[in-house]
């Protein structure tokens, strides 16, 4: 599924730490990265919000420039990424802004990034820039927390696969997270079987209104039959058997955010799942 992996990179150890984790997904799907490095333009440029422009040699910031094709070119020929197709970028302007360009020019079809760290339940809140790329990418955005550890198959027996949750709501919105979701988790496992976590969180029952009216939300017996056809339906479309673990759990809960958290965090059969998939435009309901 993956083809062009794109990795935004600062300079810290922060954003470097999803480097790994593209290494693991390029390597399994046969995937190539591409490094792009941003850099703010000096308050002298104007901006010009369509194209992105290249920093003048002699210009102010240009040392940065310099140090940044540098800085690239190590990161290309780093040992974490041996064997795996690399190519760099350095572009200019606003920093959200110039990564949604490339995203849509280089026709990526994943982007892995790092977000900062938290503790408590803030650590699943993402950064600013982080927050924009993953609202209005067009390609799906793997976001990782920096005191998240490695988002790949580390335990030394090989036997660690990765667990990916997807909340499903009954809409054909939540289900377009499941593609990747599988894709995801197969390719950060391997070469153990991933396992997917699918989970439904339905609201407590309310009164009927005045005219009689019901909640248009699942029921819980609704949610179950529900789950269960996902599963089954997912399973179908695989096309080796055993390379994917499936769980599915129905759970009422009044707070749909915190709901998703908590169950990702105890997981299934005392395991707490590794990532949430949720569709970007699921995000703004969540909000609340």
């Amino acid at each position: 599924m993956f083809h062009h992996i794109l990795v935004p990179l600062d300079g810290s150890k922060r954003a470097e730490s999803a480097l790994p984790v593209a290494a693991s997904i390029a390597r399994s799907t046969g995937a190539r990265l591409l490094l792009l490095r941003v850099l703010p333009l000096p308050t002298n440029i104007p901006v010009y919000p369509l194209e992105p422009i290249e920093l003048p040699e002699k210009e102010p910031g240009s040392d940065d420039y310099k140090a940044s094709v540098t800085y690239l070119a190590r990161k290309k020929y780093a040992k974490e990424l041996r064997d795996i197709p690399v190519d760099t970028h350095l572009i200019t302007g606003p920093i959200p802004q110039r990564i949604l360009f490339s995203i849509e020019v280089q026709a990526i079809d994943l982007v892995v990034m790092c977000s900062r760290g938290e503790t408590g339940f803030k650590r699943w809140t993402l950064g600013s820039v982080a927050q924009k790329i993953v609202r209005h990418s067009p390609a799906p955005v793997l976001v990782l927390h920096e005191s998240a550890g490695t988002l790949s198959n580390q335990h030394p027996a090989g036997q660690h696969p990765v667990r990916i949750l997807v909340a499903l709501d009954g809409s054909s919105l939540a289900e377009t997270a499941l593609e990747p979701a599988v894709a995801l988790t197969t390719a950060l496992s391997a070469p153990e079987p991933g396992t997917l976590h699918l989970l439904c969180v339905v609201p407590p029952p309310r009164s009927t209104s005045a005219a009689g009216t019901h909640s248009s939300h699942l029921d819980l017996s609704e949610a179950r039959i529900y789950m269960q056809t996902i599963a089954q339906a997912v399973r179908k479309k695989r096309r080796r058997a055993g390379d994917l673990v499936i769980h599915t759990s129905v759970v009422e809960g009044q707070d749909i955010a915190e709901t998703i958290i908590r169950v990702a965090e105890e997981g299934a059969a005392g395991e707490a799942c590794d990532a949430i998939l949720l569709p970007s435009l699921a995000l703004s309901e969540l909000a609340r």
